[in-house]
């Protein structure tokens, strides 16, 4: 059986091996890669359509007539137009000495040493805490107080004494700026160099109509005199008129099904916490690996010393061959209808639509239908 099924590399490096010698190493590379079918196609057809494009005759083309239609705008242009002129004519007769001088503030400063130190340590902070291994902490299963727990809280903060409590002073502390507020920051900081390095001889003297505001109507007034009329009510409101109610805490008392479950889960977690480890057995475990079938081996060793095999090759063995090109160089008429192809590609995307004149089409051989086809074929 070992005889019959020999190893197909060690049969091809022995046929290999029978042929004569190399006194020389050649090294085999594809110059020129053949087209395939579908270019070939694809060629002819093109070089078709240059020759019908090339043998054409103008003079078979009749004269039309164009008319240029131009159109009219609609009212809406009109009044943007008129508007548009309004406010150019406005700005240019603007009048700069009408203007009031204002005193500019700087309302937003720059962060100082100590709030830069401060945002960076806030940052290594927020990089720590990204970064931090959850893997070393350790799994903590919560517990839920129960109604019975909440009520001897309750209880116990409404007998609580605050006259025990100390005296502190809050102090309120200014939060660093975040991301956001820093790039806003500098988008304010290089508006406002733009602004002050802007260059005003480019600008245009024009004049301002200052409109007066227009005078509140009479509904207007009402709701004024409605909202004025509230405020005082509100404000004379005497509290003398309102009435004394006592408020009254109720307390739900869990149910019974609460309560026993309550006192499961309590002798549950007490056997747990009074559980006796020396009467666990001790056991053992064995670790079990899979060892490979035949076949997987036989097939490792095939290709172990296939492998082997390839890389103990030797390549003096193999014999000389010579390589023939079999795909020839174009002619100059090849080559020239190529540069006239490239010519006319270049002059249609080059082709500026802009200096067309508009014609009007008229069919006069009109192509059969379907019917007629259908008619013609009935007819036969």
């Amino acid at each position: 059986m070992a005889a019959t099924t020999a190893n197909p590399a060690q049969q091809i490096l022995g046929e290999i091996s029978k042929g004569p010698k190399l006194q020389k190493h050649v090294e085999v590379t594809e110059k020129n890669v053949l087209p395939s079918k579908e270019d070939v196609k694809v060629e002819k057809s093109h070089r078709e359509f240059l020759t019908t494009v090339e043998s054409f005759d103008a003079g078979q083309l009749s004269p039309t007539k164009t008319r240029e239609r131009i159109i009219l705008p609609d009212s809406l242009t009109i009044n943007q137009e008129r508007t548009e002129t309004e406010h150019r004519e406005n700005l240019q007769k603007f009048d700069r000495n009408s203007l009031k001088k204002s005193n500019i503030a700087e309302k937003n400063p720059l962060p100082d040493l100590t709030a830069i130190q401060q945002e960076k340590t806030e940052v290594e902070l927020r990089q720590n805490v990204e970064n931090f291994n959850k893997g070393g902490l350790k799994h903590v299963t919560p517990c839920e107080n129960s109604p019975v727990v909440e009520a001897k809280l309750v209880h116990n903060v409404k007998k609580f004494d605050p006259s025990q409590l100390k005296h502190t002073e809050t102090a309120e502390k200014n939060p660093l700026p975040d991301q956001d507020a820093i790039m806003e920051e500098k988008k304010e900081q290089t508006f406002r160099k733009s602004v002050t390095e802007f260059d005003k001889s480019g600008l245009k003297h024009a004049d301002t109509v200052e409109k007066q505001a227009s005078l509140p109507g009479a509904k207007e007034i009402a709701e004024e005199k409605k909202d004025a009329g509230l405020k005082t009510e509100i404000k004379s409101f005497s509290r003398e008129s309102l009435k004394q109610s006592n408020t009254e805490e109720k307390i739900v008392l869990p149910d019974v099904e609460v309560i026993q479950a309550e006192k499961k889960e309590k002798e549950f977690r007490k056997s747990i916490e009074e559980f006796n480890h020396k009467k666990l057995k001790r056991s053992h475990t064995y670790e079990r690996n899979s060892l490979p079938t035949w076949k997987a081996i036989s097939l490792e060793k095939q290709e172990a010393e296939f492998r082997k095999s390839l890389t103990d090759f030797d390549k003096a063995k193999l014999a000389k061959t010579t390589v023939n090109e079999k795909n020839p160089l174009p002619d100059p008429s090849a080559i020239e209808s190529e540069k006239r192809e490239m010519e006319y590609q270049n002059s249609i995307k080059n082709f500026k639509k802009e200096s067309m004149k508009r014609t009007d089409v008229h069919e006069k051989n009109r192509l059969p239908s379907q019917e007629d086809i259908n008619a013609e074929k009935k007819g036969k």
